[in-house]
């Protein structure tokens, strides 16, 4: 989820080796989706979410999603993992986003073995060389 088309092409990019990727441009559009995918019983393994967003902010994206899964009783060890991406890496803002229930956190610009070792802490299965 990042509203910079570009950053939403090199996530894809990046999390393709991984498994099927759907993208959103805002944090409305991907609380939408990861209620379709949740009512099609198909609930996302991981959302890369940006922070700073137009309209609903990454961090209120997370806040809507962990809240859907206590609402629908999700354990937490089923919850979906929830990395943050942002280029605003304070200490204040990290904080705040694992007070929220984030996983992990990539601070932009990143690479792409950075984002695979960090999915790899979590249990992501990164690709093979």
């Amino acid at each position: 989820v990042d509203d910079d088309a570009k950053n939403r092409k090199i996530l894809e990019t990046v999390l393709k080796p991984i498994g099927e990727t759907r993208t959103a441009e805002d944090g409305s559009e991907a609380l939408m989706a990861f209620r379709d995918a949740w009512q099609q019983w198909r609930p996302f393994g991981l959302i890369m979410l940006d922070i700073m967003m137009p309209g609903m902010s990454g961090e209120e994206t997370l806040e809507s999603v962990r809240e859907l899964e206590r609402d629908r009783k999700v354990e937490p060890e089923f919850h979906s993992k929830i990395v943050m991406v942002t280029a605003d890496s304070d200490k204040e803002t990290v904080t705040r986003c694992f007070q929220l229930g984030c996983n992990d956190f990539v601070a932009k610009p990143f690479d792409f073995e950075t984002v695979y070792q960090k999915l790899a802490k979590l249990g992501v299965r990164p690709p093979d060389d």
